[in-house]
Formats: structure tokens, sequence, C-alpha cells
């Protein structure tokens, strides 16, 4: 019957770790637990320096806004995927209007764009 057996729970602030001081083993141990959970990456960089670039949207029904941010101490080339909802219209780089290439393939807009070190890169997906 319900209610008669017993139970611990005993929790960590792993992530919070983590995003503290960040290791090679931790984050294959979350990313083994999400693809376990079947979590699929919505953005992903192809390159292995990658791990110095962090990226965060803000997203609505019709545009992301996306903010790449390089925390390595060099330039770096970024190959960026991000899966999106609807086709791409144009892609527009906020800080000075222009336009950014971008390509669809199997549902992804690729973009590419060499970082400076320490750089920004704010653009807007927009849809069709």
């Amino acid at each position: 019957s319900w209610g008669s057996g017993k139970a611990i729970l005993i929790g960590s602030f792993a992530a919070l770790a983590y995003q503290r001081e960040s290791n090679n083993a931790t984050k294959q141990l979350f990313l083994s637990l999400a693809r376990g959970a079947g979590v699929n990456p919505e953005v992903e960089l192809a390159d292995p320096q990658s791990s110095e670039v962090e990226v965060r949207r803000l997203v609505s029904d019709h545009e992301q806004v996306v903010f790449v941010f390089n925390h390595a101490g060099n330039a770096f080339n970024a190959a960026l995927s991000i899966d999106v909802p609807w086709s791409v219209k144009q892609a527009r780089n906020l800080s000075d209007e222009s336009v950014i290439p971008v390509q669809m393939e199997n549902g992804k807009a690729l973009l590419r764009k060499r970082l400076a070190k320490d750089e920004i890169w704010v653009f807007r997906l927009e849809s069709n």
C-alpha cells in the first residue's frame, strides 16, 4: 500500500559548484544525465575550444535575441547552430544593424563569426 515505505533524500548544489568552478568531469556528468533524459541541446558550437564561449537567448514566437560571450583569453572562430521552430528570414547584428549571413539546415540556423578576446556578439534572428 502507498505510504508505508521510507525514503531518504539527499540534495546538493552540484550545478552551483560547477558554475563557480567548472571542470570537465562535472560537465560530462551533467551532459550524460541530460542525454539520458532525452534532452537535446538547442544551441551547439562546433569547436573543442567552445567551453570558453557562453550562449544565452531571449526567445519569442517569431524572433530570438542571441548573446554570445567569448570568455577565452584569445580570439575564437564561432560556428553556431541554433534550433529554431521557424525558417529564419534574416539575422541582424544588434550593435550596427548589419545583416549576418545565416543558413538553414534541418531546422537549425547556422551562423559563423570570429570573436575577439572577451568579445560579446549580440544578434537577432527573425522569422519569415
